[in-house]
C-alpha cells in the first residue's frame, strides 16, 4: 500500500464502516466515549540506559537510493539495519502487508535539509489506518545515523483538561508535505471517518510541534461530520504551555543525549535534564543543603549517578562537623549516603598532628606554634575535601575523606559492590583528583598547607591499591591529558611571568618532558600529528604582544608562525589543524594553521569562534551567529533576541547538529536547520558560570 493510496483513502472519506482497529486508538464503545489513551498527568521520565539509536552498519546499504520517495519491499531489510526499528514493528508489517519484492516496502522519505531526511516506516497496515515509526536520518555523518522521533498527541481523563503526551509511533492516516514541512494526521474512530482526532504538526528544530488539533466524539447520524468541521480543542498560539519553555516536566526522548545543568527554583537548587533539542525535560530536586560544586565532576560518565556532599567541615556553619558523601540515582532521583568523611576526633586531630610535626622537627609554618600549624592544616583539608572524580566507565568514584584521620586521603567506591577502599596514606591533605583516560591511574594532588604560591605534590594510585607513584609538583592543577597516562602541567607565578614551563608527565615511566619553557597564554595540541600550537614568548616574563609558535613534540623543533596572536584552538579538520586570531594594524583576522605550518584566511573575522565536536563547523560569534563549514561555506545565519556580544556560554550538542547558549539568566537552543534560536529555560544564575554536563551521549 503506497502513500499515494493512503492519500486516496484520506480524501475519499465516505467509505463503508469497517471493524474496529486493534491499534492505539480503538472504536468507541459508545458514541460519546473517548478512546482510551495513556495518561500523561504523571509522565514517566526515567532516563533509559540504552544509548541513542545509531545504526550498526558502516555505510549506506547498497540498495539505498534517497532519490526515490518510496522503498521497495526487497530493500526493507537493509533499511531496518540502518534505521534500527524494533523486531516487533517488522513482525506486524510482515503479517499485514503484501510480500511482493518489487512492491511497496513500507518506508518513505522526505528531505528536510541538506543530507537530512524524514523516514516514515510502516509497522502495521490496518483496514483504514496505519501505524508508523518516524526517524530523522542524517547522511552528513559517516556512517549515517538515525534518531527515532516521537510525536505529541492529546489525552485526558474524564472531564479533565487536554494534555500533551509523546507517542513512539503514529496511528491514523499521516501525510507529510515536504514543501511546507507540515504533517497532518487523521485518526478516525471508524471507517466512515466522521469522528476521531485530526492533528496538524510542523517539523521544526528537529522535532514535530503540534499546531492544531480537532476532535469529534459522536459517530453516526444522518449527516456525517467530517474533520474540517470538528471542534478545535488545541492550537499552538493559545496553548497554556509554551512550546519553547515548559514550566513543568515534559517526557524525554529515548536514548539521549541529554543536557544536565543546575538551576535554582524558589530558592531550592535542582538538576534539570533536557533533550538535545530542548523539547523534553526532567527536574531532579536536590536535598536541602546538598553541595554540588562542579556538575561535570559530580556526574558519572554513564549518566547513572550524581555524587554530592551534605553537611560541613567548618565550625562557623549550622551543620558543623557533619560532612558526608552521597549518591543520587539519576533515573529515579533517589539518594543514598556512602560515608561520613570526618574522623571521630575531628577537628582536634589537627592539633595532635601539629604536635607530632613539632616533635619530629618538621617545619610546616616558619616560627608558628602548634595551634597556628593546626589551623593551616585544617585550611588545607577544607580546601580539598570536596574533591571527587568518576572513572571513565562510571563504575568507580574516587573521593577525598578523613575517616581514618588525621589527614584526608584518597578513597575509591565501587557502585556495583558498594565496597570502599583507601588508596593513600600520608600527612598531606588531598587537593585534587582526576582519572587517567585509560582508567588505570587516579592522579591526586596533596599539600600540607594552602596559600598563594604553595606547591601541590602529585601522586598516582592504581584503583585496586596495588601501586602508588610519586610524580611532580606544581602550584597549579594539571592542564589536561595528551595520552592514556600522560598529562600536561606548568609552573606559574604572579606578575609578568604568568604561566610558563609547560611540560608533559608520563605516569607509567615518570618521565617529565619539557614542551615550552617561556611564558604562554593559550595552547592547543594536535594529537594526530604530535604538534603543539602555543601563543606566548620564548622567554619567561617577556613583554609585548605574544606570537604564535608551532612545536614538533617529537623532536622539539619550533617555528614562529604569526605575531600579535590572541587565541589558538585545535580544529583538526583535514589539513586545517588549528584556528587562531591575529591583529594586523586595526584589523582582527581569524586564520587556519595548516598541517605543514602555512596559514590561510578563514574569510571571516570574529571576536569569538566555537568549533563543533565533529570538527566540521565553526560558529562565528560577532554581531550575530554565523555557522560556516571548515571549507568557508556559510551554512546558516541565526537570528538572536539580542546582540551576540551578550552571549556568555556556548554548548555544542554532541552530534554537532545544534547548540545551546546562555544570555544572562536565559538558556537558548539553536540548530543548524533553523534561522532562529528559541528560548528553552529562564531563571538561571546569570551572575555565575553555567554549570552543565552532557549525559547519555557515549
Amino acid at each position: 500500500m503506497s502513500r499515494t493510496w493512503l492519500l486516496f483513502l484520506f480524501v475519499f472519506a465516505l467509505l463503508p464502516a469497517c471493524a474496529p482497529s486493534t491499534g492505539l486508538v480503538s472504536s468507541p464503545a459508545a458514541a460519546t466515549d473517548i478512546p482510551p489513551t495513556p495518561s500523561l498527568t504523571s509522565p514517566s521520565t526515567a532516563i533509559p540506559e540504552t544509548p541513542s539509536l545509531t545504526p550498526p552498519s558502516t555505510a549506506m546499504p547498497p540498495s539505498v537510493d534517497l532519490s526515490k520517495v518510496d522503498v521497495q519491499y526487497s530493500d526493507r531489510p537493509d533499511w531496518q539495519a540502518l534505521l534500527g526499528w524494533p523486531d516487533e514493528c517488522e513482525e506486524t508489517f510482515q503479517g499485514t502487508s503484501l510480500h511482493k519484492p518489487e512492491g511497496y516496502g513500507g518506508v518513505s522519505f522526505y528531505k528536510v535539509a541538506d543530507e537530512q531526511y524524514l523516514a516514515f516506516v510502516t509497522c502495521t497496515l490496518g483496514p483504514y489506518w496505519v501505524e508508523e515509526r518516524l526517524y530523522l536520518l542524517d547522511d552528513r555523518t559517516n556512517p549515517p545515523t538515525a534518531r527515532h522521533l516521537t510525536v505529541p498527541e492529546l489525552t485526558r481523563q474524564g472531564s479533565q483538561d487536554w494534555v500533551l503526551h509523546e507517542i513512539d509511533q503514529i496511528h491514523g492516516l499521516p501525510l507529510f508535505n515536504q514543501d511546507t514541512q507540515t504533517l497532518i494526521n487523521l485518526v478516525p474512530f471508524r471507517g466512515l471517518k466522521d469522528c476521531g482526532f485530526f492533528y496538524k504538526y510542523r517539523f521544526e528544530h528537529e522535532r514535530f510541534v503540534l499546531e492544531e488539533a480537532r476532535y469529534h466524539a459522536e459517530c453516526g447520524g444522518a449527516n456525517p461530520v467530517l474533520s474540517d468541521q470538528w471542534e478545535i480543542v488545541y492550537t499552538r498560539s493559545t496553548a497554556t504551555v509554551s512550546p519553547t519553555i515548559a514550566p513543568a516536566d515534559a517526557a524525554l526522548k529515548t536514548g539521549g543525549p541529554y543536557l544536565m545543568y543546575k538551576k535554582n527554583i524558589d530558592q531550592h537548587e535542582v538538576i534539570i535534564i533536557m533533550d538535545a533539542d530542548g523539547s523534553g525535560r526532567k527536574t531532579l530536586p536536590l536535598p536541602a543543603g546538598a553541595i554540588v560544586s562542579d556538575l561535570a565532576q559530580a556526574v558519572s560518565p554513564n549518566g547513572k549517578w550524581l555524587a554530592f556532599h551534605m553537611g560541613s567541615a567548618e565550625e562557623r556553619t549550622a551543620d558543623r562537623f557533619s560532612l558526608t558523601l552521597n549518591l543520587m540515582d539519576v533515573a529515579t532521583g533517589q539518594t543514598q549516603p556512602i560515608t561520613s568523611l570526618l574522623s571521630s576526633d575531628y577537628p582536634e586531630n589537627f592539633r595532635r598532628a601539629a604536635d607530632e610535626f613539632a616533635r619530629q622537627g618538621i617545619v610546616i609554618v616558619e616560627g608558628a606554634d602548634p595551634s597556628i600549624v593546626a589551623s593551616f592544616l585544617q585550611e588545607a583539608f577544607i580546601s580539598g575535601i570536596h574533591a571527587l572524580a568518576w572513572s571513565p566507565a562510571g563504575r568507580y568514584l574516587a573521593f577525598a575523606g578523613q575517616m581514618d584521620g588525621p589527614s584526608s586521603d584518597l578513597y575509591v567506591y565501587d557502585t556495583e559492590t558498594r565496597a570502599m577502599m583507601r588508596l593513600s596514606d600520608g600527612p598531606e591533605q588531598i587537593q585534587s583528583i582526576t582519572w587517567s583516560p585509560d582508567g588505570k591511574w587516579i592522579l591526586h594532588g596533596s599539600a600540607l598547607t594552602r596559600g598563594e604560591g604553595t606547591p601541590i605534590n602529585y601522586h598516582a594510585a592504581a584503583p585496586d591499591g596495588s601501586s602508588v607513584k610519586t610524580l611532580s609538583s606544581s602550584i597549579l592543577d594539571i592542564h589536561g591529558w595528551i595520552g592514556p597516562a600522560t598529562y600536561l602541567q606548568s609552573r606559574a607565578t604572579n606578575g609578568p611571568a604568568g604561566l610558563f614551563d609547560l611540560r608533559s608527565v608520563d605516569i607509567e615511566t615518570g618521565e617529565v618532558k619539557p614542551l615550552w619553557g617561556g611564558t604562554f597564554r593559550s595552547f592547543a595540541i594536535d594529537p594526530e600529528n604530535q604538534r603543539l600550537a602555543i601563543d606566548g614568548f620564548e622567554s619567561v616574563g617577556a613583554s609585548g604582544a605574544p606570537a604564535l609558535y608551532l612545536v614538533n613534540l617529537a623532536d622539539g623543533d619550533r617555528r614562529r608562525i604569526a605575531d600579535r596572536v590572541s587565541r589558538v584552538e585545535f580544529l583538526g579538520a583535514g589539513d586545517q589543524r588549528f584556528i587562531y586570531d591575529t591583529i594586523e594594524g586595526d584589523s582582527r583576522h581569524t586564520r587556519f594553521l595548516m598541517a605543514d605550518g602555512s596559514t590561510r584566511d578563514t574569510g571571516f573575522s570574529a571576536s569569538r569562534v566555537s568549533v563543533s565536536p565533529d570538527r566540521r563547523y565553526l560558529l562565528v560569534i560577532g554581531e550575530e551567529f554565523k555557522v560556516y563549514t571548515v571549507d568557508d561555506v556559510l551554512v546558516r545565519t541565526i537570528d538572536l533576541p539580542r546582540s551576540a556580544q551578550s552571549v556568555e556560554e556556548v554548548i555544542w550538542r554532541p552530534d554537532s547538529a545544534g547548540f545551546f547558549f546562555t544570555i544572562g539568566s536565559e538558556l537558548y537552543a539553536a540548530n543548524l536547520l533553523a534561522r532562529e534560536a528559541y528560548r528553552v529555560d529562564e531563571g538561571l544564575a546569570g551572575d555565575r558560570e553555567f554549570d552543565y554536563v552532557w549525559i547519555g551521549s557515549q
